[in-house]
Parts: C-alpha cells; sequence; structure tokens
C-alpha cells in the first residue's frame, strides 16, 4: 500500500522522517463478518505506521537501558520502516541493533534483505554469508535471499492490496500466488496470511500455524504479534484469546492505535453473550468516553436479559439431575417469569410436579407446552413418560439447539456437564463437531479421534475427522477418512450420512476452486461439487459470480434461482442469494428477500440496504410525474429532507441526471447540502460521486476538499481515494483534448504516485500517450494491464480501442475475440465490434453488430 510524501516525512516527534498516526480502522467480512474488517487490518498492517504520540528513538548513543531492552526497541524501529517502505531508514537501524547483537539471525537477514532492496549488492552477498556461518540451518537464510520487487510486480502487488481491500478475497490470493509462486516472502507474510485467514475455514487454519509459528521464530517482533492477535479475531474459537492479546498490545506504544482499532471492531462484531459483555466492560475501563462502544454494551446487556431464561434452565435440569427437585422446581420457574411461552421448560415443570402429586397445576402446563408447540407433541411425551432418560434427551437437544444458534460456548458448557457422567463416542463426536464448527480445529481433531477410537465403526465420527483434517490442509489423510465414512455409510444405508458426505467433498472441492487462476477450471470444479451438493448455497453463489465474470449472466442468474427453489428457503440460502441480487445491483430483490430472512440474521449492511431500497421508492414516486418540471420540483422538495448518510442526495442527483437534467442535478445537491449545518464526511463522498458522473469535476474537487483522508473508516478512505482519481481521469483526458498535455500529465502524475497499479489512471496515461505522439508507451500501458487483468473487460475494451487507433486490425481482431469468448452477452463488446469493422470500412457489419448490442442492452434492463 502506497503512501504520500507527506505521511512518509511527517511524525509525532517532529523530525521529518518521524511517522504519522495510524489510520483509523472500520469494518468487513468474507465469511460471517463481511469484508470490512479485512480492509481495516490491510490499512493498518501494510501502512505499520504507529500510534500517534509514539517515539521513534533518535539514532546516536543509546540511553542508558538493558542490552535486550535496547536490542527489542531498534529492532522494532528497523521493522517499523521496513513496513513503511522506508528501507534505508529500516536498514541504518537494523546496522545499529546489529552493532549490539552481530550474530541475531533475523538481523542480518533483515539487512541482507533491506542492502538488495536499496541496490547494495555487496553488503547484501557479505550479510548473507555472515548469516550462513552464525546459523547455517536457519529458516531467516530464506528471508536473506529474498529479491526486491520489481516494478511489474509491485504493481501487481498493488493490484491485489486492491481486491483484498474490496473484500475480494479469492482474487487477491491468484494474485499473490501469481506473483510469489507458492513462496511467500518473509516481509509480506504478514499481509498475504491476513487475507487468507478471511478467505475460508481453511485459509484461516493455514494462516494461524504460519503467523504462530512466525511470531514464535521472531518474539521481538511486535507486528508480527499484532497480526496474530488480529488474525484469531476472525474466528470466533480463537476471538477471545485475540482480543486478550489485543489489549496488551494497545498498551505497547508501537502498536497503542492499531491494537486498540483491532480491539474495538472484534468488540463491536463480537456475538452478544456474557463474555462480550464483559470484554465491553474491560475496554471502557481504559476508553469510558467511547460511545459506540457505550451503546454497543448496552445493547448486548439488554440482548442478553431474555438469555437468563436459558440459562435458568439449565440449572435447572442439573439441579433435576442431583436428585435437588425445589431448586430444580424454582430455576425452571425462574426460566418461565423470564420467557412465559417456554413450552420446554413448562413440560420438565410439568413432570415434577406430577412426581409430587400436583396433578392439576401440572396438567395445565403440559396441556399449555403442547399448544405452544404441537410440532414437538411427540418428544414431550417421551420426556413425560420417561423421567430421566427423557430429561438427558432434552438436555442433549437443548445442547443442539444452542450450537445451531451459534451459541458455542454454552452449548459446550452444558454437553460437558452431561459428560461428567458419561464420556461416550457419541459424546466427544458431538463436542468435537461444536469446536469445528467454532473453528477450534485443533480441539475438534482431538476430540474427534477420541470418538473414531471408542467407536471404529461410526460413520459420523470418521466423517467428522475427516473434515477436521481437510480443513487443516491435510487432503491425504481427509481422503482416506472420506474414503472409509463412505464405505460405512453405504454399509448401513444411512442416506443422511452419504448426503453429508457428499456435502464435504463439495466444500473440498470450493475450497480447491478459490486456489485456481483458470476460470474455466475453476467453473468446472464448482460444477462438480454443485452436482454433488445442489442444496450448498454458497457454492451456487461462488459459481454465479464466477459465470457472471464471464458474461454468462443469464446461466448465473439460472444457478442462484436453483438456492431458493421449493417453499421454504434456509438462511444460509437466502443470504447467499441476496449477496448475488447485490452484486448484479437487483435492490428490489435483495430486499424481498432480506424481508424473508429471520430478522437474527439480518446485518446491519442488510438493513443500510433496506433503507436504500425504501428511499428510491420514494424517489421513483416523486419522479414518476407527468411533466418534468413537476417531477424536478417534487424531487427538490424531497431533496432538502435530512440526509445524514447521503443516500437520498446521491439517489436524487443520479435520478435527475438520467432525466437528462444536469443542472436539477446540482441543485438537489446543493438542496441536501443545506439540510444540515456540517455535511458528513460520507455525505460529502456521495454527493461527489454524482458530481463527478455529472462531468462536475471542479464541484466534486470542492467538496472533497479538507476532508481528512486518515480520519476517514477504511471503506469511506477508498470511496474518497477514487473519486479522487476519477476527479484526476476527467481533469486529464479534458486537457489532453484541449492540447495541453503537460498540464494533463501533472494532473496525473501525483495520483499515480499513490495508486500506481489504478487502472483508471493508467488508461488515462495510456491515452495522454496515444494522442501525443507515444504509442509504443500506450501499448506497454495496457499490455501490463491485460496481464495483471486478464478479466477486466474494462481494461481490454480500453486495449481494443487503443489497436484500432493503431490500425493494428489483426491485434484488434485477437482482442475482440478473446473478449467475446469472455464476455459474450456483454452488450459493449458488439460496440466495440462495430468500431472496428467501420475502421475497416465494413459499415453493414458495424450496423448488425450496433443492433445486436442494442438487443443485449434491452435484454439487460428487463
Amino acid at each position: 500500500m502506497s503512501h504520500t510524501t507527506a505521511e512518509r516525512q511527517n511524525g509525532p516527534d517532529g523530525d521529518r522522517n518521524a511517522p504519522g498516526e495510524h489510520d483509523a480502522m472500520p469494518r468487513c467480512r468474507p465469511h460471517p463478518r463481511g469484508t470490512v474488517l479485512l480492509v481495516a487490518l490491510l490499512a493498518v498492517m501494510i501502512a505499520g505506521l504507529p500510534p500517534a504520540g509514539a517515539q521513534i528513538p533518535p539514532q546516536g548513543q543509546p540511553q542508558p537501558q538493558q542490552p535486550a531492552s535496547l536490542l527489542a526497541q531498534i529492532y522494532q524501529n528497523a521493522l517499523f520502516w521496513e513496513n513503511n517502505d522506508r528501507p534505508e531508514l529500516a536498514l541504518q537501524e537494523a546496522e545499529r541493533a546489529l552493532g549490539i547483537w552481530p550474530a541475531n539471525p533475523d538481523l542480518l537477514a533483515m539487512a541482507a534483505r533491506l542492502s538488495s532492496q536499496l541496490g547494495h549488492d555487496a553488503a547484501a552477498e557479505t550479510y548473507r554469508r555472515q548469516l550462513r556461518e552464525v546459523a547455517p540451518g536457519d529458516t531467516a537464510l530464506a528471508a536473506a535471499a529474498e529479491r526486491p520487487l520489481g516494478p511489474a510486480e509491485r504493481a501487481t502487488l498493488e493490484e491485489a492490496r486492491k481486491l483484498a481491500a474490496a473484500g475480494r478475497s479469492q482474487d487477491a490470493l491468484r494474485l499473490y500466488r501469481r506473483l510469489w509462486q507458492g513462496k511467500v516472502p518473509e516481509n509480506l507474510a504478514t499481509e498475504y496470511y491476513l487475507v487468507l485467514g478471511s478467505s475460508s475455514p481453511e485459509g484461516f487454519a493455514t494462516a494461524n500455524t504460519e503467523l504462530a509459528r512466525a511470531a514464535e521464530r521472531q518474539p521481538l517482533n511486535i507486528y508480527l504479534r499484532l497480526a496474530y492477535a488480529r488474525l484469531q479475531t476472525f474466528q470466533e474459537g480463537t476471538r477471545p484469546a485475540g482480543m486478550r492479546q489485543l489489549r496488551e498490545l494497545n498498551h505497547q506504544p508501537l502498536t497503542a492505535q492499531a491494537a486498540r482499532d483491532a480491539w474495538r471492531e472484534a468488540l463491536l462484531w463480537q456475538g452478544a453473550n456474557a463474555e462480550t459483555e464483559q470484554q465491553l466492560t474491560a475496554y471502557l475501563q481504559d476508553y469510558p468516553d467511547d460511545t459506540k462502544i457505550v451503546q454497543r454494551r448496552d445493547e448486548v446487556h439488554q440482548t442478553l436479559q431474555p438469555n437468563r431464561g436459558p440459562m435458568a434452565r439449565i440449572r435447572g435440569y442439573e439441579a433435576h439431575a442431583q436428585g435437588k427437585l425445589a431448586e430444580a422446581e424454582r430455576e425452571f420457574r425462574t426460566a418461565l417469569a423470564e420467557d412465559p411461552e417456554d413450552a420446554e421448560t413448562m413440560v420438565f415443570l410439568g413432570m415434577m410436579l406430577r412426581r409430587q402429586n400436583r396433578q392439576a397445576e401440572a396438567t395445565k402446563l403440559i396441556e399449555r407446552a403442547f399448544a405452544l408447540a404441537p410440532d414437538r407433541r411427540d418428544e414431550f411425551r417421551a420426556t413425560l413418560g420417561e423421567t430421566a432418560a427423557a430429561a438427558a434427551r432434552a438436555q442433549y437437544a437443548q445442547v443442539n439447539r444452542l450450537a445451531d444458534q451459534g451459541k458455542y460456548d454454552q452449548a459446550e458448557r452444558l454437553l460437558r456437564q452431561l459428560m461428567q457422567k458419561d464420556r461416550n463416542a457419541g459424546n466427544y463426536l458431538t463436542l468435537g463437531n461444536i469446536q469445528l464448527r467454532a473453528g477450534r480445529l485443533a480441539e475438534a481433531e482431538e476430540n474427534l479421534r477420541r470418538a473414531v477410537q471408542m467407536a471404529p465403526g461410526n460413520a459420523d465420527a470418521v466423517l467428522g475427522l475427516a473434515d477436521a483434517l481437510a480443513r487443516q490442509g491435510r487432503g491425504q489423510e481427509a481422503d482416506a477418512l472420506y474414503a472409509q465414512a463412505q464405505e460405512l455409510f453405504t454399509r448401513s444405508g444411512n442416506r443422511t450420512g452419504l448426503q453429508a458426505l457428499r456435502r464435504s467433498r463439495a466444500e473440498r472441492l470450493r475450497v480447491q476452486a478459490t486456489k485456481l487462476d483458470d476460470a474455466d477450471a475453476r467453473i468446472a470444479l464448482l460444477r462438480s461439487g454443485l452436482a454433488l451438493d445442489p442444496g450448498h448455497a454458497w457454492l451456487r453463489l461462488d459459481l454465479a459470480r464466477d459465470l457472471l465474470k464471464q458474461g454468462q449472466r443469464a446461466e448465473a442468474k439460472q444457478v442462484m434461482a436453483g438456492a431458493l427453489a421449493g417453499d421454504r428457503a434456509d438462511p444460509d440460502a437466502l443470504q447467499a442469494a441476496i449477496a448475488f441480487a447485490q452484486d448484479t445491483d437487483d435492490l428490489a430483490l435483495a430486499n424481498q428477500l432480506i424481508a424473508r430472512l429471520p430478522a437474527r440474521n439480518r446485518t446491519r449492511s442488510m438493513q443500510d440496504l433496506q433503507e436504500r431500497q425504501a428511499i428510491q421508492e420514494q424517489v421513483r414516486q416523486a419522479a414518476d410525474a407527468t411533466e418534468p418540471e413537476a417531477a424536478r420540483a417534487r424531487l427538490l422538495a424531497l431533496a432538502a429532507a435530512a440526509d445524514p448518510n447521503g443516500v437520498r442526495g446521491s439517489t436524487i442527483g443520479r435520478t435527475l441526471l438520467r432525466m437528462g437534467d444536469k443542472a436539477g442535478m446540482r441543485a438537489a445537491i446543493r438542496a441536501a447540502l443545506a439540510s444540515t449545518t456540517a455535511p458528513t464526511s460520507q455525505q460529502r463522498i456521495a454527493y461527489a460521486g454524482v458530481l463527478l458522473e455529472g462531468g462536475m469535476t471542479q464541484d466534486a474537487r470542492t467538496l472533497l476538499r479538507g476532508i481528512d483522508r486518515a480520519s476517514l473508516p477504511v471503506a469511506l478512505r477508498g470511496g474518497a481515494d477514487q473519486l479522487m482519481n476519477g476527479i484526476a481521469v476527467q481533469q486529464a483526458d479534458r486537457l489532453n483534448e484541449q492540447g495541453r498535455p503537460a498540464e494533463a500529465f501533472d494532473v496525473l502524475a501525483p495520483r499515480l504516485a499513490g495508486n500506481a497499479a489504478d487502472p483508471g489512471l493508467n488508461l488515462a496515461l495510456g491515452r495522454l500517450y496515444q494522442k501525443n505522439g507515444k504509442p509504443e508507451e500506450a501499448r506497454s500501458i495496457t499490455d501490463t494491464l491485460l496481464q495483471r487483468s486478464p478479466d477486466s473487460i474494462e481494461v481490454r475494451l480500453a486495449a481494443l480501442d487503443l489497436a484500432i487507433q493503431q490500425h493494428d486490425f489483426s491485434r484488434a481482431g485477437r482482442l475482440l475475440a478473446e473478449t467475446r469468448d469472455l464476455f459474450p452477452g456483454d452488450p459493449r463488446t458488439y460496440v466495440a465490434s462495430a468500431r472496428l469493422a467501420r475502421a475497416q470500412g465494413r459499415t453493414g457489419a458495424a450496423i448488425d453488430d450496433l443492433e445486436r448490442a442494442r438487443e443485449l442492452r434491452e435484454r439487460q434492463l428487463r
């Protein structure tokens, strides 16, 4: 991630070489969390900036200090400068540390690597020779041999980082792997493993293992500890440990701000349970004025109040099992006081009252329970008829319900209480599966192995162990167990087990697909997985997204429609379908699906989407007038309403743009801005985007002026950067058309310095070169972009247009054929084909292509 000159030169102690503050961190998660947390992690880890007030010690004579402590401080300074793209300063610190500890392998490896980056080849070889002498078998030798990235590789790295920041983890990983060909450089390992850890459960397991090893190998590297702690917050099972480490790092000057941000974000996305309430309270002990955390603590506390009922019921089960009937009755009545419609507790209390000959009271409770849960009558009758055995069955049912609700800690606590009396294979299987679902793979493996050892013929235990191994990347061991499970399930005729096995194998194919660069190979694997398990909603989503990238929109929609087949779609299917509807900008469908989703499964982003849809409906109704002037008046009146997040104003502005009313759009933005005394950064960014779409470059620039980029959440920061890039592109293109190439270049250069891989900026630079007699430079740019982003239709069309302008019709024809193969249903390919035909004098073919483009566009709109 690139940094501006100002970011590199200014810092808390006034020294030009001292670092500045960390960027603030916002929100994400590809698995339950979406993508924003990953964005935040990358922003801080790649930047590596210390918090406000952190001191980088000046060079010169060391202060009186213990050698080990001084070494740690200097070593961390070197790591800071290396992470901040200042290898010359990092090398100075590394050499300073070597003066204290000349035989330290990590320092020698760092000095060798940094010397190589700076072109000091002789010094680099000297450090490598010293390292081989002092530690011939040390893993640091590999780090010392790392060569610096070339310009093309650096651009690919920047593109991978942007994909990761946009939440496209799998696309980012493909670029990382292509760049490194399977060998991760040590100085970039943290950012790679953070992306990998967010991509899938298997990715998390690998990243967790590798970062743990790296942190153990480099105990002085505080940034590795920070990355490992952050990674652990990605999974429920490891999140508490990660947050404990972040709290400790929050008190270390170099990592204080980054650790606090990561700790805070993990807390905001932690589920509502008693442990979360304790962790929020611990955070507020350090930061009592954080209003958002106070609000979240209060929300969690309020949410937990109804949970006192289930916990009282569990305590009632325990008391009943121990023969403490009076205590059990008291707990059951507490549970009913919290939830008067708790049918399960009614049955247990009724059973106890029967045993005390309180028949009338018991009958009333039992009949009420039957009325509340008619689908559980058989279960309740068994409970009433078999006392202790039935009570145990009900408790196991409660374990399963807690696990299904994602309350893994509560489920495990209740199960371990049951296991105090009976440690059988089934209990170990259930325990292992709960831990597997919580992402605690090593613990899951241990308990599933016990289950298999105790019951070698238990196919479910064999399958569970295979899943635990597969998710840790131990494919060969897992395959042998999958085959064993299939034989056991087939022999017993267990269709449910065979279906579970098919799902596991489908999931493995899905994970394998994420590691492939070849789109056709990915699609083939995903199709095979879907054939094994047609009900796998997330696999359907992956396949539909890949088809969408290939321009096969109709088939992609058909694939996702299969997720909603039948009268009742489960929450996973609905969430996958909602994600796809958002991918295809079908907000109406997305909102219909959100309405079908249980309230507990709705995320904040879904609520935002519902709000946007409601606003769009308001705007549509306001625009639905016979006379354009009447529609305009309604829209401008609506624009004057309060709009704290900028959604209403930007929606109205775009509606007026579609109506061809640029002046009206500008008036709507002014009305929206006037509705608040201090427009938020989010508002200004949203409105600037509309102004830019309308070609009002200067207005957009004025609106963005003064926004403190460093204080923005990562998602907004990315939006602001894209807007500034877009402004630069429009301004440069205008200057280029006016015959002012030097000024156009001056506009692009600062943006390119910080966004070297941005396609829009590079394509604008290519247009500048092409128009000003430098066709080879223009072609070099498009060739690089094509190599970096072969699946981008925008890049392909730009390369095709350039080939037409250069009268290289052979190249244009090849590019057109490839683009049509990749995006057969995109009307833009036929518009480009028409341009090529017209340039070749084939007027009739050009007309046919334009007609085909019109048909495809109409089909898209329908």
